[in-house]
Order: C-alpha cells, then structure tokens, then sequence
C-alpha cells in the first residue's frame, strides 16, 4: 500500500511541476509514466485478494469498489471504477501540490 501512496504522488508531482515547467516535460514524463503505472500494481499487490464474507467470495478492490454489496463489479467496469479513483485522487494531489511547487521555483530562482 505504500508503494502505491508513494507512486501515486509521485505522478501528482510530475504533473504538478511540468505545469511550471514545461520545458522540462521528457523526465517529468518518465516520472509520470512510472507513478502512474507503480501506484496500481502496488495497490493491487497491497490488498487482499480473496474476502470470505456474506457467504461469498470476492477480492478487497471489489469490495471497495462496488457499489451494492449483493452483485460486486467485475471484469471492465471494476478496472474503470480503480482507474476513475485513482485519476481523480492524482488530480487532486496535483492541485495540492501546485502551490508548493510554485513557491519552491520562486524560491529557487531568487538564491
């Protein structure tokens, strides 16, 4: 679960800082591209793969992901619901992250 945390932000932090520096888009992308592609592999390695519960079996990611617990997502629509929460957290990071990112390049260029 950590990894995934950590690449998650990894890839909010790229697209945060080729907002500001876009000149700079070849490592920032390489940055980017392997957040995006670590954070749900280690989700996936992080959670648990098989729930015995309510007499059935199902996977942690189809528990968290589904919305009625007597028919859990599968298939194409569970791995469109993980990348839609995984986007929507990674842009909310980038929105977080700008301000820092802004007041650090700031920074930089005044010392």
């Amino acid at each position: 679960m950590g990894v995934a945390l950590w690449a998650l932000a990894l890839a909010a932090s790229a697209l945060s800082a080729w907002q500001l520096q876009p000149d700079r888009w070849r490592s920032l992308m390489v940055c980017w591209l392997l957040g995006a592609a670590l954070s749900p592999l280690g989700l996936l390695n992080g959670l648990e793969s098989a729930v015995i519960k309510y007499g059935q079996v199902f996977s942690e990611l189809q528990f968290l992901l589904s919305a009625q617990r007597t028919a859990y997502a599968e298939g194409l629509a569970l791995w469109l619901r993980l990348a839609f929460v995984l986007l929507v957290a990674m842009f909310a990071l980038v929105v977080l992250q700008y301000p820092a990112w802004k007041r650090f390049l700031r920074e930089k260029s005044v010392v």
